[in-house]
């Protein structure tokens, strides 16, 4: 069976592959070589032979053929183009050819002979037409001049039986040469889909996608570099099975290349990432284009009876306005693929800011991993005053970040990429850890009579997701002789509200340690007041978005009275946080808000400032 397959293939696989594959050019290439070397060796020698015999036109002709060689290969070393050096050579060999059939092989008519060997290398010259077409007229050649019948004397073919079995053997080897032709071309083209042509896809590989746009960058020309991403389809795979998932890949890759213009390029450059390239600048026409492909990606696909639909996004990024080098091009798509537009099945173009941006939140997260081991994290304490007397109870124990590099990082940003990045539990026991032993000299800076002081701690939804993580704090509470109820964490309301069964579990716990809890930022979400009744929370903290616009107009003063009268009714205790004017802390004051943080008491501030604080006000 295998050999009738591999019979199949040599007869009649006749597909034909791009004459400058890269397969055909190392392969054209190694030839080129072989032939140049074979030419030192025997157009010297021939050369001084026909010049002694004063045969002028054959030396003519040796030169010119040795001259198109030494070009061929001198056009490849300066251009690095094997098309351009074959054309060459392939204008050589004709004429030496041509010089041989007319003066029937030479003095002594063993010239013929040469090209016995040769009609295997006919093929990386004159690719596999061409070398088809020129063994058959070679031999017709030979033919028409053997009938001619005109040799010189010292010629062994003036024997018309001699001249009969030579024909003989170049109709033999001319046969042979073309199978071999036809061979070599089966194999350079089975050799070039193994090596650049995705299996699934019938598209570009990635090896074969990253020569092409590397070629493509150094031609200079403008062109848009365009990436479609399939979203989600590990859980496609998950339902439909593996077989399924690679017909739905082979039918969406049919669906792109039917979507290609002339001049297109298309590779499949990872599992579900596409890369199409098109020249041009015009962007609102690659922006139908695109809109297009990705309505037609997106369609229902039909596999064992079945429609899916996939989930599609496309990023696009310009050649040179984006950047020079495919590895920044890539860099640019593969940042963009993750914006939300993209993911939300949308043609978004690369913006420099983004990647910017990107480029940050990596180094970020780079640098972040350790920074608690190499000491650049420190606390600070953001005080909470009452606002009846300005006395202070207790603070917000922070995280600030010192790069060495990066300088000081704000919370706002290292927080998010911790989250990300799953070392956010790390930075909470450091800020655990931290607050624990800094607790003794709070304790005796407050002093015995506080009763109402509170220190409160950020937590992350990955602390909640930890069902370890009401243990650990209460045990660790317990070692640093500190009463839970001293504590208060806050978090924020969508961690409330989050209903998965081990968060709510490690909130119960917690509050069951006497943890006292406080809504973080609370407003800024979708708030139930059931979750807030049921989770029983100590402390209701309004979000600095609306003090802020508090002002004159009072544009937020319904909402802040709201939240106030809201929390009061549940027995919570309310803090506003980012207050900065006294016309802020006398509005709240006077709706009936019990505490505040903000700049104009202080800002977040290190232990020995806040105990100077604690020793004045508390």
């Amino acid at each position: 069976m295998g050999e009738a397959f591999l019979m199949r293939d040599f007869l009649f696989s006749i597909r034909p592959e791009p004459e400058e594959s890269p397969v055909q050019q190392r392969v054209s290439l190694i030839a080129l070589y072989a032939i140049a070397l074979a030419s030192l060796l025997a157009v010297p020698y021939n050369l001084v032979i026909d010049y002694r015999r004063g045969d002028i036109s054959s030396v003519f002709v040796l030169g010119a053929y040795g001259g198109f060689v030494l070009s061929g290969l001198a056009v490849f070393f300066s251009t690095r183009s094997v098309r351009k050096a074959r054309l060459l050579f392939a204008i050589g060999v004709c004429a030496l050819a041509l010089r041989l059939i007319w003066e029937g092989g030479g003095e002594r008519g063993f010239g013929l002979l040469y090209f016995i060997p040769a009609f295997p290398v006919f093929y990386f010259v004159l690719g596999r037409r061409g070398g088809l077409a020129f063994s058959a007229l070679f031999l017709a050649g030979v033919g028409a001049r053997f009938a001619f019948g005109s040799f010189p004397p010292e010629s062994f073919l003036v024997d018309s039986e001699n001249r009969m079995r030579v024909f003989m053997i170049f109709a033999v080897a001319t046969g042979m040469g073309a199978a071999g032709i036809h061979y070599q071309h089966v194999l350079v083209a089975h050799l070039s889909r193994l090596a650049y042509v995705d299996p699934l896809t019938s598209l570009a590989n990635r090896p074969r996608t990253a020569e092409y746009l590397e070629q493509a960058t150094r031609a200079e020309r403008p062109l848009f570099l365009v990436a479609l991403k399939i979203h989600h389809f590990a859980q496609v795979a998950g339902f439909r099975g593996a077989k399924a998932a690679d017909a739905l890949i082979a039918a969406l890759g049919a669906r792109i290349r039917e979507a290609l213009n002339p001049g297109d390029f298309a590779g499949r450059w990872a599992g579900t990432v596409f890369l199409i390239s098109r020249e041009g600048s015009d962007a609102a026409l690659l922006r139908d284009w695109a809109t297009a492909l990705l309505r037609s990606a997106t369609s229902p696909i039909s596999v064992e009876g079945r429609e899916t639909s996939l989930r599609a996004g496309i990023a696009v990024t310009r050649f040179p306005e984006d950047g020079l080098t495919l590895d920044r091009l890539s860099a640019n798509l593969m940042s963009t693929l993750d914006t939300s537009d993209v993911r939300h099945g949308k043609v978004r173009f690369y913006n420099e800011a983004s990647w910017s941006a990107e480029q940050r939140r990596f180094r970020l997260a780079s640098a972040l991993k350790g920074a608690v081991g190499r000491g650049e994290l420190n606390l600070v304490y953001h005080p909470k005053i009452r606002l009846s007397d300005g006395a202070c109870l207790g603070a917000e124990v922070l995280s600030r970040w010192r790069h060495p590099e990066l300088g000081v990082v704000p919370p706002t940003e290292f927080i998010p990429v911790a989250e990300s990045i799953g070392c956010i539990g790390e930075i909470t026991a450091f800020v655990v850890e931290g607050f624990l032993a800094d607790w003794p000299a709070i304790a005796e800076a407050r002093g015995p009579a506080c009763d109402d002081c509170r220190h409160a701690l950020n937590l992350s939804p990955l602390d909640l997701a930890n069902l370890d993580f009401p243990g650990y704090i209460a045990s660790r509470c317990r070692a640093a002789g500190v009463p839970t109820r001293e504590i208060e964490l806050e978090i924020t309301e969508g961690m409330m509200m989050n209903d998965d069964g081990a968060t709510q579990a490690v909130l119960r716990e917690l509050k069951a340690a006497g943890f006292r809890l406080a809504i973080d930022d609370f407003g800024t979400g979708y708030s139930s007041l059931s979750y807030l009744h049921k989770l029983e929370a100590d402390n209701l903290k309004i979000d600095r978005s609306f003090i802020e616009k508090l002002g004159p107009e009072g544009l937020t003063g319904p909402i802040v009275d709201a939240i106030i009268s809201m929390g009061r009714s549940l027995g919570m205790t309310i803090t506003a946080e980012g207050v900065e004017t006294d016309a802020d802390a006398a509005y709240l004051e006077g709706k009936g808000c019990e505490f505040a943080q903000g700049w104009l008491y202080t800002e977040p501030i290190p232990l020995e400032s806040y105990l100077a604080w604690l020793r004045k006000r508390a």
